[in-house]
């Protein structure tokens, strides 16, 4: 009795198993993304592999802050170029892991500059020099991530994110969100 009671579990454990594994242990993937955040576009490309229960990954987050000059209310360009790595936890699974939901976070490090393009007058330029703000500051910090994949085929899927940046040193705010579709390649 106890042998037919081990082979029934053991048939009844196979038969919730994932038949089609997109997201096997070791396969590694690659990721672009457009980003929508608090004052314009920002875009995203990372390296990674997946693990047991998640994914790991790695790569670079560009992104353009905006501040108002307060005396001439003229838009200041802040973009940041950071580099960062992430590693996310999967709550959710399909069976056939179409679909995957993941949370997680990501800690960074880059610089936020000053108007790179040189498109704000000279005269607010050195205004917002005398007040404190640098041409390029280093920033460092995390994020909490969440993420939705959608495979569309075998090796490719479709991704929405939503990151919630904490940025320390900025001179800007130091919580921002963004939010952004992507596709993503599995090798």
């Amino acid at each position: 009795m106890k042998k037919v009671l081990i082979l029934f579990v053991s048939i009844a454990l196979s038969a919730v198993s994932a038949v089609a594994q997109r997201t096997a242990y070791g396969e590694y993937l690659a990721s672009g993304s457009i980003l929508l955040t608090n004052t314009s576009l920002g875009a995203e490309a990372s390296f990674g592999s997946y693990l047991m229960d998640g994914y790991w990954s790695a790569g670079v987050n560009v992104a353009n802050r905006a501040a108002i000059e307060e005396i001439s209310r003229e838009v200041v360009s802040f973009p940041r170029v950071e580099i960062f790595g992430a590693l996310l936890w999967a709550p959710y699974r399909t069976r056939s892991r179409s679909v995957n939901t993941y949370i997680g976070g990501d800690i960074f490090v880059g610089w936020e500059l000053m108007d790179p393009l040189k498109s704000t007058p000279s005269h607010i330029i050195r205004s917002l020099k005398n007040a404190g703000y640098s041409s390029a500051r280093f920033i460092y910090g995390g994020a909490i991530r969440a993420e939705v994949e959608w495979f569309v085929s075998d090796q490719f899927a479709l991704t929405a994110i939503l990151r919630t940046p904490a940025a320390f040193r900025s001179k800007l705010k130091t919580f921002n969100w963004e939010a952004g579709i992507g596709i993503r390649q599995n090798f």
